[in-house]
């Protein structure tokens, strides 16, 4: 199970380069995104944003 910091990393480097990104999208950077999913689906990830 990678960690916090892997998945983030994974995700945003497909974000840097999303336009070959796409529903057919296999290997690590859908592997990251559907385990951020399922984290977040059961509460062991959160997003929280910093308001001013």
């Amino acid at each position: 199970m990678p960690d916090h910091s892997d998945l983030r990393r994974v995700i945003e480097a497909a974000w840097e380069d999303r336009e070959s990104v796409s529903h057919a999208t296999k290997g690590p950077i859908r592997d990251a995104v559907l385990e951020t999913i399922e984290r977040l689906d059961a509460g062991t990830l959160r997003v929280a944003s910093r308001e001013a």
